[in-house]
């Protein structure tokens, strides 16, 4: 994988988009793609550091990996009750 490409830090399947309104994700908002696409690329790019043995890189790295996480979470998930 090149730089911020990913896959090879994260192999996990996406989710993907829906084809069409009867497809189980047709109500998956487009900012959850947008924020798993943005992961991915950020793992690729803490991998990428990693493989260069950069530590100031991969702090920088890991610090944007954890925001999208963030991001992600605070949109996405609801506070247990």
């Amino acid at each position: 994988a090149g730089a911020g490409q990913g896959p090879a830090a994260a192999p996990e399947p996406h989710i993907a988009r829906a084809l069409d309104l009867s497809d189980a994700n047709a109500g998956v908002p487009e900012e959850f793609f947008l924020l798993q696409k943005q992961l991915s690329r950020r793992a690729g790019d803490l991998a990428d550091a990693a493989r260069e043995g950069d530590d100031a890189e991969m702090a920088r790295a890991f610090g944007d990996l954890a925001a999208t996480c963030v991001a992600c979470h605070a949109r996405f998930f609801d506070e247990p009750e």
